[in-house]
């Protein structure tokens, strides 16, 4: 059943194929839809998909993150592997079909909920999906190649659909089934590839599915706090504010998500590399990766927020239209949060949860968590999506802070090799000519979707130009070089 785990270099590469794809799919769909449905109704759709989020939360626990790390642990020892699958499995069942029966109460119960029953159906649908699916077990086996494939599958299959289904404001509803075949669809192959290479499910009922209960909730409640200021956002501006609200905030954090999305590729694939080095005891090896994956943090984040926070009306008025003026602003205070949430995935899952320390992980979330709903009840009735941004950013920053602190006492064996100074210089470079680009190109003046398209691309073109050429003047003196030697 399992196979040598691919190098960490064929695991990004995928990794970073499968975060291209997750930019190309809503870089195509997302201006038609908004185009199409308004702020009005694609923020009822965006609601109703976070609402959903969060069911799917408590119906998965924290098993997508535990099980990884299980799966990792265990996967030289194929007997151990099969039993640990099936256990987790049937966990994931249980809670799942609970949680979701919950779900269906609140549907006919809560009044935000029966204005639209269908709607919250039609979204929720992944999250009986992905309760079978189990994609932790191939990521644990570091199949990132058979991942990236089957969600690059979908999403074509979504992206055909889309423009099949919808036409008008009021195929919002279609709209959601393409969110539910893209999000819920490689369950289905992850289901029918596992029962293959698990040899069927008929010997479930002899796991002892309840000994992952335990472990499970730390990482569950990980994941709450994560989706307080992640996902509550969109709910509480669904609550306290206008669809329209709700639409402004997806628009304005579209980019900020594709960024991160990429900016965390790296660390996707490490972490069950590093749990399996610290399993075997390899801390140098272990070391390593982690100085490798902050190296590539800096390196990608820093020019992305820069350039996200200067070019955050073109890209909206590109992407979006004209009628979502109003995500201009939340954009650009977002987009720091790129930065922020990079740094944050390597002290956080790729160092202190691999080595056992994910109390402190937990406690950092919590943290920002309850800062972000403090501040989102405050703010958001009155600035809307505004007020939900800056709820994020002050909530990052809280977590960010609190992993530094954790991590005071060896924070330096990662960063010793790092020079900083010289990825902080030529960002301020490029900013510098993306100032200059902007005045001649008299970005602030109005024009059609292709002209912006060319603004955003020539801009682009200069911004990385000028920070790739200096870091490459200095390349066997900076992080660039070190990154280029990695091997894994």
């Amino acid at each position: 059943m399992t196979s040598s785990p691919h190098s960490i270099k064929f695991n990004f590469i995928m990794n970073a194929a499968l975060s291209v794809s997750t930019f190309l799919y809503p870089l195509i769909t997302y201006p038609y839809v908004t185009r199409v449905l308004g702020a009005e109704y694609y923020g009822k759709v965006i609601f109703a998909s976070y609402v959903a989020n969060w069911v799917s939360m408590f119906a998965q626990l924290g098993i997508p993150t535990y099980g990884i790390r299980a799966c990792a642990a265990c996967r030289n020892d194929e007997a151990k592997l099969r039993k640990t699958v099936k256990e987790i499995l049937m966990l994931n069942v249980v809670t799942a079909l609970l949680v979701y029966g919950a779900f269906l109460l609140c549907i006919l119960l809560v009044p935000r909920f029966r204005e639209d029953p269908l709607l919250f159906l039609i979204v929720s649908l992944p999250v009986l999906l992905n309760a079978v699916g189990a994609d932790w077990f191939f990521k644990g086996l570091e199949e990132y190649g058979y991942v990236a494939f089957r969600d690059t599958l979908f999403r074509v299959i979504a992206i055909v659909l889309l423009f099949l289904l919808v036409h008008t404001e009021l195929d919002y509803r279609y709209y959601a089934v393409t969110m539910a075949v893209a999000g819920g669809g490689p369950a289905i192959l992850n289901f029918l590839n596992a029962r293959k290479r698990l040899g069927g499910f008929r010997d479930m009922q002899e796991t002892d599915w309840k000994q992952h209960f335990r472990p499970v909730l730390t990482f569950f409640m990980l994941t709450v706090a994560v989706s307080i200021y992640t996902n509550m956002d969109v709910v509480m501006l669904g609550f306290l504010s206008t669809d329209a609200q709700v639409g402004y905030y997806g628009a304005a954090t579209r980019m900020k998500t594709l960024a991160v999305s990429f900016v965390t590729a790296l660390g996707g694939v490490l972490m069950p590399r590093v749990s399996n080095y610290l399993a075997e005891g390899k801390k140098e090896a272990f070391r390593k990766l982690v100085t490798g994956n902050f190296a590539f943090v800096f390196l990608i984040a820093a020019p992305m927020t820069f350039y996200c926070m200067a070019m955050a009306d073109q890209v909206i008025l590109f992407l979006s239209g004209d009628k979502f003026r109003g995500a201009m602003l939340p954009m650009r205070f977002i987009s720091i949060t790129i930065l922020l949430i990079g740094l944050s995935n390597v002290t956080g899952m790729q160092i202190l949860v691999p080595s056992g320390r994910e109390r402190m992980t937990t406690i950092s979330t919590v943290w920002g968590a309850c800062l972000n709903l403090i501040v989102n009840l405050a703010l958001i009735p009155r600035m809307g999506a505004m007020g939900a941004v800056i709820g994020t950013v002050l909530a990052e920053m809280v977590v960010l802070a609190v992993q530094v602190w954790y991590l005071k006492g060896e924070l330096g064996l990662y960063l010793k090799d790092l020079e900083l100074g010289k990825i902080l210089a030529a960002n301020g470079a490029a900013c510098a000519a993306l100032a200059v680009i902007r005045n001649l190109l008299q970005m602030n003046a109005p024009a059609s979707v292709l002209i912006y398209g060319m603004r955003i691309l020539l801009s682009g073109l200069v911004f990385c130009g000028i920070y790739l050429g200096l870091l490459a003047a200095e390349r066997e003196k900076t992080t660039l070089a070190f990154f280029g030697k990695l091997r894994g």
